[in-house]
């Protein structure tokens, strides 16, 4: 059914898309990461509301 070529192409493949998963696995990672900074360091800062206190 399968021959030794197309074992070695779905090698080839499945490394190929562990690769491209790894990737978006490290960018999550980093979006995370900054998102958390952000939300470290912008929280000590006091934003004006848009209401009248009147």
């Amino acid at each position: 059914m399968f021959d030794a070529a197309a074992a070695a192409n779905l090698i080839a493949s499945l490394k190929i898309m562990g690769l491209g998963m790894g990737g978006i696995f490290a960018v999550m990672l980093i979006i995370m990461g900054v998102v958390a900074l952000l939300g470290r360091f912008g929280a000590d800062e006091e934003e004006p509301s848009g209401k009248s206190q009147g």
